[in-house]
């Protein structure tokens, strides 16, 4: 793959019309992390309360029972993410339940040609929070999520 094609790829993140932007808040979180520290893998019981506490936020139209679930399992289908579980941990079907996302240790981590491209290109990670940013997230919203994330004090 390519820098283009990742731009691209996060480009169509898919989101019903109207809805929260679970989804690409997940792309930001995990991208803010991958910026400041390096990060490739998140585990799921690492991340549930920072980003549940993130979408359940009212100015991104969440409702207060949100969770992380859906966002971490979710942006699988967009070819970008993806979910590994424990050796030996049965793999739900659908829509895993909190439950099974805790006690099978899922790890999201972004697909391999994604990650392949963020190492070629420092820069691109940079360039694609903002693109990810400008494209779901409110302008209004923009100088809140980044501090949030840590990238901004």
């Amino acid at each position: 793959m390519s820098r283009e094609s990742t731009l691209e790829d996060f480009s169509r993140l898919k989101q019903e019309a109207g809805t929260a932007p679970h989804k690409p808040l997940l792309a930001l979180f995990a991208l803010a992390h991958w910026i400041r520290d390096g990060t490739i893998e998140f585990p799921f019981r690492d991340i549930e309360h920072p980003l549940g506490d993130l979408i359940r936020d009212p100015a991104y139209g969440a409702a207060p029972t949100a969770t992380a679930r859906d966002p971490f399992w979710f942006l699988c289908s967009d070819g970008v993410w993806a979910v590994e579980w424990k050796p030996g941990f049965p793999v739900p079907e659908g829509r895993p339940t909190l439950d099974q996302l805790r006690s099978g240790d899922a790890r999201g981590h972004f697909v391999s040609h994604v990650t392949a491209d963020l190492y070629k290109a420092p820069g691109l990670a940079l360039e694609l929070f903002g693109r990810i940013l400008c494209l779901y997230i409110d302008p209004s919203h923009h100088r809140t999520v980044v501090s949030k994330l840590g990238l901004w004090t």
